[in-house]
């Protein structure tokens, strides 16, 4: 592959167009061409060198660039590349093959082969060999003498070998070479080393002797080893160089630069640092020590001026089950910065636990004994139960831990809190007794009531007595049971049976119950009572309501859909500091399934009436912000509002990227964060990752499609772990030159998002594609925004608000209407003047129903100036 360097005014489009203009660009015809800060010297001239625009015969030989004659063997073909030149491809047949002269690194203490390469199939494919061993195939015993090169889509090896009856292990650098790559290999007498696309991956001090392979006699091929009756290569290689010596890493940097073929100028890849987002979710990233850590079934309780947020521990694997020992704790002060607190009860310390593995969803409360005085915290959780039932069932059971202070020590009850085997109300299943939670209340009359409620599949309540740690006989026969079954359905004993009326068809209670009750300024409950909990199956949140805890419970509405990365979903919500979070999981972090979660935060809005709208996911949370990323023509990049469908799988999904007109919904929002993946040695702060607003864990993705072979690019998840490199991107100046911003791949180097033809794309552009990968990147934080809205007030015909503080600019107000977060209708109204620091504003505007949301948004030119505004 040929690197030119630009004069300035000359358009370098293919080999064609440069055949005419080459004694302007290239130092000589008779050597390879580099870029401008050439660094080879005149010991470092390849040997031979084959572009494969050479004109080869097919079944004959060719007269190679540098080098001289190259013989066919058997089927041959040069096929053209994405950029018009040729390039060598073969099938995997040992007959097919490429032969350069007998005896080409005679004498040589070194070598280093340069190609670029795409394999064909996972096969070892052998790129390259050299031998003395001339007739017949190589020796068995160990006694194979040969430097070899053989190559799969996941992998390429170096092999040298001068065996005398023993062999040394080869050097395999692993990675993904479906696409072209660059692939350099340095042999020499104290070590071998492999280079892709520029950058060492694995080197070796193995000594052998080189130099008695490198006879005058020696057979070098490309696409052939004679192992046996011969092994060939399935694949496409490109602009082989053969030299005879080790070249340096800078001077391989160089080979690997530019575009495939170097039939595009030098891309100045200058990086620029961006400003990213920080303090997103999810919340809880990695324990004490820095290491990443999965968390689920959040649930978290104010005490003093601290949240306590406890979560089971996920240790499974990608993709693996539920796999919990232990239960942990985090502190906050402000809801964005959480600290480790450590192991809060580990379950094997749990006397009746059957297995170490069960540490599910829990809820730890405060309890002031009114008789002494002590407060004390009260864990409960639920394990599988060590008795075994006559159902033939592993029960879980729940069970209660009491410490003196919130973090602990937590010491377990010998027996559980509530037998599984009591349970019978709905289907009664080996986990139909977890999930508690528990709420303390005190009646018009004064009288004090400690809830437990809990369930999957069916719903349980009763009441605790004082002592928090043992059920009430509510019927005073001196046992704890459910009692006898009614004709309604409910029982007569101490363990109430909960169901809810109004539930949505096909997606009845499953799991997670949480208690809550909304608070005054003072502190004092008032109004209805919460269920919150997962309905249907992948689990969406929902609530119901009760005028008494004991019901009736009155289903009510879903507020968030089930989520794309994981199948579960637990609920936590609190009051803190005036406002109303909501707490819940997904599988957002690397290798996140439904059994490596992640906990996630966000406000709760209440509506004017109680009830309460659906709320997204957001990746931006509580301490992060939003970004908008805008086309070379205006639009906004963005993914269709797409909904996880009700009985789906974990981060299985890819989502196309589009580009809309305006950009006043999340499926708008971005949040650019620090870079899953840096190459080794780089500034992290020059590389980005690209995360969906309200598809937490789905980022922008360069990705070679299975079905295509080409490198897509959508929203997608990282459920394996191993998919950062191609989640992240270099921040470089814009290739069009303006002040916009480029990202190149971190997986694909030389290759940037482009937005064309109606998508996102990943491409190795010419210039007629820089102003398409070139984009304004609006980051919407809060200290851009100093203007503000009040006042606002809804008629029949309009809608009027105040602007303030945004005295001198020409804003776009823009106000969007929502029934449960579909967009219904919009009205604009551009290039308003803006002349007094507190202006009115009236917008006509016609609801279609009272009951749907209304938001304002105001823009100047394409950046937002104030914070979206809620309106009743």
């Amino acid at each position: 592959m040929s690197l030119f360097y630009i004069i300035p005014g000359i358009s370098m489009q293919s080999k064609k167009i440069l055949s005419g203009l080459l004694s302007a660009v290239i130092f000589t015809s008779a050597l390879p061409v580099f870029a401008a800060n050439d660094n080879f010297t005149e010991n470092t001239k390849p040997l031979i060198e084959i572009t494969f625009d050479e004109n080869g015969t097919k079944s004959g030989s060719f007269a190679a660039t540098i080098g001289g004659t190259v013989k066919e063997h058997g089927t041959v073909d040069y096929v053209t590349t994405e950029n018009g030149t040729k390039a060598l491809s073969l099938t995997r047949n040992a007959g097919n093959y490429l032969e350069l002269p007998d005896g080409i690194l005679a004498e040589k203490e070194a070598a280093t082969i340069s190609f670029w390469l795409k394999p064909g199939s996972n096969d070892n494919n052998w790129a390259f060999m050299t031998t003395p061993i001339t007739n017949g195939s190589q020796p068995s015993g160990n006694k194979e003498q040969y430097l070899g090169v053989f190559t799969k889509t996941n992998s390429i090896t170096a092999e040298r070998y001068n065996n005398s009856g023993k062999r040394l292990s080869n050097i395999t650098a692993s990675g993904d070479y479906t696409e072209w790559r660059h692939i350099a290999i340095t042999y020499e007498t104290n070590g071998t080393k492999i280079y892709v696309d520029g950058k060492l991956e694995i080197s070796d001090t193995a000594a052998v002797d080189i130099k008695s392979l490198m006879t005058s006699d020696a057979k070098t091929w490309i696409g052939h080893a004679n192992w046996g009756e011969g092994e060939g290569f399935s694949g496409t290689i490109d602009d082989f160089k053969l030299y005879g010596t080790a070249l340096e890493e800078n001077e391989i940097k160089e080979l690997s630069k530019g575009k495939l073929n170097g039939d595009a100028p030098l891309i100045d890849t200058t990086p620029v640092n961006i400003k990213k987002s920080v303090g997103g979710n999810p919340v809880i990233k990695t324990d004490g020590s820095g290491n990443m850590i999965y968390s689920g079934d959040p649930a978290a309780v104010v005490i003093d001026d601290t949240v306590y947020l406890i979560v089971g521990h996920d240790v499974a694997k990608a993709g693996g089950g539920y796999n919990m020992p232990d239960w942990l704790y985090y502190t906050s002060k402000d809801m964005v910065n959480w600290s480790y607190g450590g192991v809060l009860l580990n379950q094997a310390d749990v006397p009746w636990r059957k297995y170490r593995n069960d540490a599910w969803a829990s809820q730890m409360i405060p309890y002031t004994n009114k008789e002494t005085g002590q407060t004390q915290y009260y864990f409960y959780f639920c394990t599988r139960h060590n008795e075994n039932y006559d159902n033939g069932y592993i029960q879980y059971s729940i069970g209660v831990a009491v410490a003196d202070k919130p973090e602990g020590p937590y010491t377990p009850l010998d027996v559980p809190l509530v037998d599984g085997g009591i349970t019978v109300g709905g289907r009664p299943h080996s986990y139909e007794d977890i999930d508690p939670t528990v709420w303390i209340d005190t009646d018009e009359n004064g009288m004090e009531h400690r809830y437990l409620m809990w369930g999957n599949g069916s719903c349980y309540m009763c009441e605790l007595n004082e002592d928090m740690t043992s059920v009430k006989d509510m019927n005073n026969d001196g046992e704890i049971t459910m009692g006898d079954k009614q004709p309604d359905g409910t029982f007569t004993g101490d363990i109430k049976y909960v169901q809810c009326e109004n539930e949505i068809s096909g997606q009845p209670f499953t799991e997670a119950p949480w208690l809550y009750r909304r608070q005054d300024e003072k502190g004092n409950y008032y109004g209805k009572y919460y269920m919150f909990g997962a309905w249907g199956w992948s689990e969406k949140m929902a609530y119901a309501t009760a005028d008494d805890p004991w019901g009736t419970w009155t289903f009510q509405s879903v507020i968030m859909e089930n989520t794309l990365t994981s199948g579960t979903n637990h609920p936590s919500v609190i009051d803190f500091n005036g406002k109303t979070y909501f707490i819940y999981h997904c599988g957002a972090l690397p290798g996140g399934t439904g059994g490596s979660r992640s906990v996630c935060i966000r406000e709760l809005e209440w509506n004017s009436d109680g009830t309460i709208g659906l709320m997204e996911e957001t990746s931006a949370g509580l301490g992060g912000f939003t970004s908008t990323i805008q086309t070379n023509d205006g639009k906004y990049l963005g993914h269709d509002n797409f909904k996880n469908p009700q009985d789906s799988g974990e981060g299985i999904y890819k989502i196309d990227i589009k580009a809309f007109d305006t950009a006043m919904n999340t499926d708008t929002a971005w949040e650019i964060v620090s870079a899953r993946s840096v190459p080794d040695g780089a500034d992290a702060d020059n590389y980005v990752s690209i995360q969906s607003e309200n598809r937490t864990g789905y980022f922008i993705k360069s990705s070679v499609s299975a079905y295509s072979g080409e490198v897509e690019t959508k929203i997608a998840s990282d459920n394996v772990g191993t998919m950062g490199a191609k989640m992240s991107y270099k921040t470089v100046k814009a290739l069009d030159g303006s002040e916009k911003i480029s990202f190149e791949s971190v997986a694909y180097p030389g290759q940037f998002l482009c937005f064309a033809d109606g998508t996102l794309k990943t491409v190795a552009p010419d210039e007629s594609d820089y102003a398409s990968c070139s984009f304004n990147i609006l980051h919407n934080t809060a200290d851009d925004h100093k203007a503000s809205i009040t006042n606002e007030t809804v008629n029949k015909e309009n809608i009027t608000f105040n602007l303030n503080n945004a005295d001198g600019q020409t804003v776009t107000v823009y106000i969007a209407e929502y029934d449960n977060g579909t967009l219904v209708q919009a009205a604009c109204e551009n290039n308003m003047s803006i002349t007094s620091n507190s202006q009115t504003i009236t917008v006509p505007f016609i609801k279609t129903d009272n009951k749907n949301d209304t938001v304002i948004f105001v823009w100047d030119g394409m950046k937002p100036v104030t914070d979206k505004k809620s309106i009743e």
